[in-house]
């Protein structure tokens, strides 16, 4: 059994399993969501010019891609809907934006027909003067859907933009009937910011699921809130379903802390430091700390990928 933490864990008094482990099942409902309509890009003027694509290579990373073509990792990932930066794999496409190729707002995705359910946004200024802010998104299709972009705009009192920044899911895959918290940060909070919201700027659904997914068993063991409610801290044993012994895959649990009404207002990834086979145990122990407000409750989702 492999123990490893969100934290650093990497060893100590683990959870003591109780005598007959269960699947953890969220319990909490989410609240209320308004339905938004993806934005469409702005076509660019005269003719298109052929964007320029790197072909992955053996150990890049994406932040080195970026970095190469002297791009923002922002906008890199936002022309390229869809991939997860812990994925790259030898031989994969990536458009090049910005300085290095074509502009970015040349390059945004299309609108998307799959319709998801978006809660209102929710900022939190920080202590270094700078805003996070999240918004839910909820799967009501009959389809698991992946390549999550949202944009999350500030606005002052007339509606003006004042800042934006793209938010992307923290799992690659957003299954039916199941939500997800999306992210982002902002350096600076805008003293005439007035509100914020959002629009969903990609949502594609998944293809060939059973080729790249495995389904994964969270057993939560213990949870400790502490007093002031501002984080909590859960242990629990997960286990891939079994099959094929050769196949490996890369583990990654997102934890999610939820107020009295089921709003999230934290959230902490958890991830296997490297891959394991199917149908193996690992411990894991997670810190989720609030943004603001009392963590009441908490979810636990999973993502088991096959490494190519």
């Amino acid at each position: 059994m492999m123990i490893a933490s969100c934290a650093g864990y990497a060893g100590g008094n683990t959870p003591s399993a109780t005598s007959t482990l269960r699947p953890y099942r969220p319990t909490s409902s989410p609240t209320a969501r308004s339905r938004v309509t993806a934005i469409a890009s702005q076509a660019p003027l005269g003719p298109t010019p052929t964007p320029l694509v790197h072909v992955v290579q053996s150990n890049q990373t994406l932040i080195g891609i970026a970095i190469l073509y002297g791009v923002d990792l922002e906008d890199l990932l936002l022309a390229n809907p869809g991939i997860d930066p812990q994925f790259l794999s030898v031989g994969m496409e990536l458009i090049i934006p910005g300085e290095g190729g074509q502009p970015v707002d040349a390059l945004l995705p299309t609108p998307t027909p799959v319709p998801l359910a978006l809660s209102p946004v929710r900022c939190y200024p920080t202590s270094s003067g700078g805003l996070w802010c999240l918004l839910d998104i909820r799967n009501d299709t009959a389809d698991d859907v992946e390549g999550l972009v949202s944009l999350i705009y500030l606005l002052d009192d007339e509606g003006e933009v004042l800042d934006q920044r793209a938010a992307y899911g923290i799992l690659n895959r957003l299954q039916t009937d199941s939500h997800m918290p999306l992210a982002s940060f902002f350096p600076s909070f805008p003293e005439e910011m007035d509100s914020a919201v959002a629009s969903m700027l990609s949502a594609v659904p998944v293809n060939d699921a059973e080729l790249r997914y495995r389904d994964v068993e969270v057993y939560v063991t213990s949870k400790i809130v502490e007093p002031d409610g501002l984080s909590i801290v859960v242990r629990g044993e997960l286990e891939t379903i079994a099959g094929d012994k050769e196949t490996e895959v890369k583990i990654r649990l997102l934890l999610i802390g939820l107020d009295q009404t089921g709003d999230v207002v934290g959230f902490r990834i958890w991830e296997r430091a490297s891959t394991t086979q199917l149908g193996e145990t690992d411990a894991f122990e997670c810190t989720v700390y609030s943004f603001g407000g009392r963590i009441e409750s908490f979810e636990v989702l999973a993502e088991a990928r096959i490494v190519p």
